[in-house]
């Protein structure tokens, strides 16, 4: 497990500590920094791939790509320093064994490039026995992306070396066929009246999807002589057959490589999502939340960027149903104000009674603050009355 990263020169960070637990939330306003944090840890992954699947010797250049890769769309290396700073290096530092393990690039401003170049030695990581420890090292690794694909009449199949859903949900019906038969660990499982007490991945899908989104049931079918794979739906206890997703919506389609991905993933590995809440209704969101800590809580590094309560508080549900310990969550409340020139990271923290640390000013308080400005317009118009 990834305990911290230190970003240094990258973006909109000059020199700032992100902590992480099992189940990391990534919260602030806009333009915050959360993406950037995430878009770090996509940098290591490439870098991390590239060492171990490449025979790349010392004296070699590692260029780590800024665009397509994980679909990240960063621009060139003059884009990716911090504006503030003339230094064209960046660092990316994480504790391995007891000791910092810096990530060096060199990110060209004089001539833009569209990639950075990797420039330390970390060989370390890869002749290590214990380099579980870094849950980014694992093969198995999943992202998924806030622009994920909408409802499509078919889905592509790939050639894959882990089953995954695709970065942007593109492969989640073929993620479905093949996993269908597999059993789930049963830290990931919910039963219901439903499925009984089957952990086949099928209908484990099936009994989540039903929380999140009651009353779904859904299927995939493969066609081979189109390489393509198709997700069924319809509503429980329909005499229609199985429809196609663009006659349901987009909720469905964005929430379903999530309960996949989470499904799917082996144990010490990471799974990153952004914006679980997109397309859901508010009890769906919450229902996410729970999800995503009791994947955490089954041993997958999870990372999350949301700007729902809903998903927040469905974490501390999950926490007060022993889903996942009250110590293995972390929120990072990322904010940068006005005049200030880099965000600052505030880490919220949960009790037994999942109460939190600290409750910064603009966190999850516009509900508040929207009943309070109300409550003062309505003042307002019963003087004039």
């Amino acid at each position: 497990m990834i305990e911290s990263l230190q970003i240094k020169n990258f973006k909109c960070f000059f020199d700032a500590t992100v902590p992480f637990k099992k189940l990391t939330i990534l919260a602030g306003a806009n333009g915050g920094g959360k993406s950037t944090v995430i878009q770090s840890l996509l940098l290591l992954k490439q870098t991390a791939d590239k060492i171990k699947y490449h025979s790349i010797r010392d004296d070699d250049s590692v260029n780590i790509k800024l665009n397509e890769i994980f679909n990240l769309n960063l621009g060139n290396s003059k884009d990716v320093t911090n504006v503030i700073t003339d230094s064209e290096h960046i660092t990316l530092t994480v504790p391995f064994q007891n000791k910092p393990v810096s990530f060096q690039y060199s990110a060209s401003k004089d001539e833009p490039e569209l990639f950075i170049c990797f420039d330390s030695d970390i060989s370390e990581l890869f002749t290590s026995e214990d380099n579980k420890l870094l849950s980014i090292l694992s093969n198995s690794f999943h992202y998924l992306m806030a622009e994920r694909i909408g409802p499509r009449d078919a889905q592509p199949i790939s050639d894959q070396d882990q089953i995954f859903t695709g970065f942007a949900g593109e492969y989640t019906g073929y993620a479905m066929y093949k996993s269908a038969e597999e059993k789930v660990a049963e830290e990931k499982c919910i039963y219901n009246d439903i499925i009984g007490k089957s952990n086949l991945f099928k209908k484990q899908v099936e009994a989540w999807m039903d929380l999140i989104l009651p009353g779904i049931e859904i299927r995939s079918d493969l066609y081979e002589e189109m390489n393509s794979a198709r997700v069924g739906l319809r509503r429980k206890g329909s005499e229609t057959d199985y429809l196609k997703p663009p006659n349901i919506g987009f909720g469905i389609t964005y929430v379903l490589p999530i309960v996949v991905s989470g499904l799917v993933a082996k144990k010490n590995c990471m799974f990153i999502v952004e914006n679980p809440e997109a397309h859901l209704h508010p009890l769906g969101q919450s229902k996410i939340g729970q999800f995503l800590a009791q994947i955490a809580g089954a041993g997958i590094q999870v990372i999350v960027e949301t700007h729902s309560e809903h998903v927040i508080n469905g974490v501390r549900l999950a926490i007060l149903k022993d889903r996942i310990g009250h110590s293995d969550v972390i929120i990072n409340y990322l904010n940068q104000e006005r005049k200030e020139p880099f965000p600052n990271i505030e880490p919220i923290t949960l009790n037994e009674e999942v109460e939190l640390s600290k409750w910064p000013n603009g966190f999850m308080d516009q509900e508040e603050n929207d009943l309070g400005e109300m409550f003062r317009l309505r003042q307002m118009r019963q003087k004039k009355c």
